[in-house]
């Protein structure tokens, strides 16, 4: 299965000028996506993966210029890795953790590597 066929694989990125926009600006984004925004409070910051991009860009556009709500930045792009991984299995990437006897093993293996070279 190819990503295209996974619906989404565009992302709009926005981040809004002021925090007290966000609320309107998910409600006006929501409809253009495939899936429901990713909101990131902190750093005023809402990604929308979207079908056919470039027109869905085009429509984000209007829709927050004709609400008055001021950006810092708009974009289009690819979706990340993490974000294709968590769309396929409905979970977050994670990095499993190093169990000790898996840590101790790749240290030794390290320090061989070392005195051989």
């Amino acid at each position: 299965m190819s990503c295209r066929h996974l619906g989404g694989v565009d992302v709009i990125q926005v981040h809004v000028a002021h925090v007290e926009d966000m609320e309107r600006t998910v409600a006006a984004l929501a409809p253009l996506g495939t899936e429901r925004p990713r909101i990131d409070t902190p750093t005023r910051s809402i990604a929308v993966p979207v079908e056919e991009g470039s027109a869905r860009l085009l429509e984000a556009v209007r829709a927050l210029d004709s609400l008055g709500v001021i950006l810092s930045d708009i974009g289009l792009r690819r979706a990340t890795l993490d974000e294709v991984f968590l769309k396929l299995t409905g979970r977050p990437a994670e990095a499993a953790p190093e169990t000790g006897e898996d840590a101790n093993e790749s240290n030794s293996g390290r320090k061989r590597r070392r005195r051989a070279a």
